[in-house]
């Protein structure tokens, strides 16, 4: 027996000596799911478009970087802040006189880039650890002076997630990747991967910070661009050996229109080994048919003999679905803005009726702890949003319409002291 165990070992010990290469690098195409570093160096080895980017582990390493490489200058000129133009005046006259600044930029759904409202800058760069999560601790830097502090707060801060006590020792200096946002949520079944729905960001200046949440719209994933960016996925999930399961994967393109032959190839954001944060089965089952959540069951189990028989009618089988989605009407998840801080006196009911009745409205929340008496921020992320509010229509300017109208209320919908 113990000859046996000899020769088995042995036998393992020859097999990790003959493939050192090939175990190293399924190891590092592992750490890099969760390390934004390594994700877009093992990306960008692999031949497909990246940022630039250092991991530096001092300040001065980030400061010279922002400086000689992304060419971040000390300071920039301010800019402009253009005022509401909300149909509303007297709810708008309210915010006015609660002394709150107000920065709307109104815009077509689907139509802005992220530096859309920051033309006056030269350059800009990104600062983040290498872990995080939900834009926590990501930080857009106009200036060398913002890449400084940015850089304060991140560096020895703990890991996200880590129990061990792991700190960040090293901070993430990235070029700013201008241009129009999508996520994919896509599902992988054994190297096969289909898209379950293809999201497009709608994100502007607010509150003093430079991108909040305003929607995240269902788009076709068969159309030109569509494909474009979610084919661009496919490659990003190969490239990093991820075979099975769910991924939220964001991607920003410098070009929204579908007749540009011209655009750049996408370039990756992040990849997110998880699902959509945010509840989007109900939207997503009404507007194309089905869900990721499905799509997980049928890549995993759909192959299964001993299902229940009473619950087949609810499967999905994985050979039927497409590898693209195209949505059958116009839908959108819209992020609830606040613009004030302070003691909630008052919430402005007529404003929320308003926004109930409008007919591409499916359903609606403001989160609990935005109540009278509680107090509220202005939301600066994701994580900041006073509620939800899920559009769909077939009707695309109805659709547009009503979406803009949500914008312009979301101002005056809490009143504080």
């Amino acid at each position: 027996m113990s000859n046996i165990i000899s020769l088995k070992k042995l036998s393992w010990c020859t097999y990790l000596a003959s493939n050192q290469s090939k175990i190293k690098n399924l190891l590092v195409n592992i750490e890099a799911r969760r390390d934004k570093f390594l994700m877009n160096e093992v990306v960008g080895r692999n031949g497909l478009r990246v940022v630039k980017q250092k991991l530096c582990s001092t300040l001065d390493d980030a400061m010279s970087y922002a400086k000689d490489e992304l060419k971040l200058f000390s300071s920039v000129t301010a800019t402009t802040i253009t005022p509401l133009e909300g149909k509303n005046t007297d709810q708008t006259q309210i915010i006015m006189n609660n002394h709150q600044i107000i920065n709307q930029h109104t815009g077509i759904l689907g139509q802005g880039r992220n530096d859309k409202h920051a033309s006056s800058l030269s350059s800009y760069c990104v600062v983040k650890p290498c872990r995080g999560v939900a834009s926590d601790d990501v930080y857009f830097c106009k200036t060398l002076e913002d890449v400084k502090e940015a850089f304060q707060r991140i560096h020895e801060t703990p890991v996200f997630g880590c129990a061990n006590g792991l700190k960040h020792e090293s901070v993430l200096v990235q070029e700013f990747a201008k241009g129009t946002e999508y996520a994919i949520d896509i599902v992988s079944k054994n190297g096969e991967h289909k898209v379950a729905t293809l999201w497009r960001y709608d994100k502007r200046p607010c509150n003093d910070a430079p991108f909040v949440y305003f929607a995240t719209e269902i788009i076709n994933a068969q159309s030109g661009i569509g494909k474009q960016v979610c084919e661009y996925a496919k490659k990003v999930l190969d490239t990093l050996n991820i075979k099975w399961g769910l991924c939220h994967i964001e991607i920003i393109l410098d070009g929204t229109n579908e007749d540009d032959k011209n655009r750049e190839d996408p370039v990756l954001v992040e990849v997110n080994c998880r699902q959509h944060n945010t509840d989007f089965v109900p939207l997503t089952s009404i507007s194309i048919g089905y869900n990721a959540l499905d799509m997980l069951l049928a890549a995993y189990l759909g192959d299964g003999k001993d299902l229940p028989e009473e619950s087949e009618h609810l499967r999905l089988e994985w050979e039927s679905l497409p590898e693209l989605s195209e949505p059958r009407a116009f839908a959108a998840i819209v992020h609830l803005v606040s613009y004030v801080e302070g003691e909630i006196i008052a919430i402005n009911q007529e404003a929320l009726e308003e926004i109930e009745s409008l007919p591409s409205v499916l359903g609606m929340e403001i989160y609990d702890h935005f109540g009278v008496g509680n107090i509220v921020r202005k939301t600066t992320d994701i994580r900041s949003d006073s509620g939800w509010v899920h559009l769909m229509n077939d009707d695309e300017e109805q659709f547009i319409s009503d979406y803009n109208r949500i914008v312009e209320l979301m101002p005056t919908i809490f009143i504080v002291s």
